[in-house]
């Protein structure tokens, strides 16, 4: 016969489990200057930095071949700058949050989502958290992946 201990125990773990499991989050730079990130980025591990990728604007559909494991929330920082020119320029960086930003002096927010911000005039951030697999992909991941 079993104990209620016994019952209890396959409970414990499973809720233990799906707090602190891990998951995959997409890792890539379009920029290939750190500091350009870290003037942006609240407390940035600028060492830890993904190499510059075209994947994660030229080639989105590639961006699989950049996965990598994370114990908290996937991150997707975001930019669209208008130039002088008129021209506009765009720069993604995507990781693992607790690896990308010292969350103690930056904590990312509870449960997730986006927030809106400017650098200066002429660029708009967005900045999302997340902590299902891949979520930290655009928004043409998701359409080619559902078929939509």
């Amino acid at each position: 016969m079993y104990s209620s201990t016994h019952l209890l125990l396959p409970l414990l773990f499973t809720t233990f489990a799906s707090v602190y499991a891990s998951h995959q989050c997409y890792s890539c730079a379009s920029n290939p200057n750190a500091n350009y990130y870290q003037q942006r980025i609240a407390a940035l591990n600028i060492n830890n930095v993904p190499k510059a990728s075209v994947d994660c604007i030229i080639n989105p559909l590639n961006i699989e071949n950049s996965e990598v494991r994370c114990e908290g929330s996937c991150f997707k920082w975001q930019s669209t700058q208008i130039e002088q020119s008129g021209g506009v320029t765009f720069n993604v960086l995507r990781g693992c949050y607790t690896t990308l930003v010292n969350s103690d002096e930056n904590p990312s927010p509870s449960g997730g989502g986006c927030q809106y911000s400017s650098f200066e005039t002429t660029e708009r951030i967005v900045e999302c958290w997340c902590s299902d697999d891949e979520s930290n992909q655009n928004r043409l991941n998701k359409l080619r992946s559902s078929g939509g």
